[in-house]
């Protein structure tokens, strides 16, 4: 959900998330993303108690849903921020065009 939000990923629909099963079902690698970066639009499903509004008080307010504290969330906000402020470096290094 943070990763979706932060990248601006607005085809977040319930079929673009999946499992992968080695020994437990573990979330899948990201995939079909529609990437909206910097933009002001709605998530397509509910992220917490705001709706689907793309907010970090929003991303933090049903933790208790997902059997995280403040502290744990806030660490996973800060690992996807870190990775996703590579981004734009990454897809340069890639050599992605616009």
């Amino acid at each position: 959900m943070a990763f979706n939000a932060m990248i601006g990923n607005r085809d977040d629909h319930l079929c673009n998330h999946g499992f992968l099963l080695h020994k437990r079902y573990r979330l899948s690698p990201a995939f079909d993303l529609a990437l909206v970066p910097n933009q002001p639009v709605l998530q397509t499903i509910k992220l917490g108690t705001e709706g689907r509004v793309p907010t970090v008080s929003n991303l933090l307010s049903r933790l208790q849903v997902f059997g995280l504290t403040r502290e744990k969330a806030l660490g996973i906000l800060r690992e996807v921020a870190g990775a996703v402020g590579q981004f734009e470096a990454t897809l340069k290094r890639c050599d992605v065009r616009p």
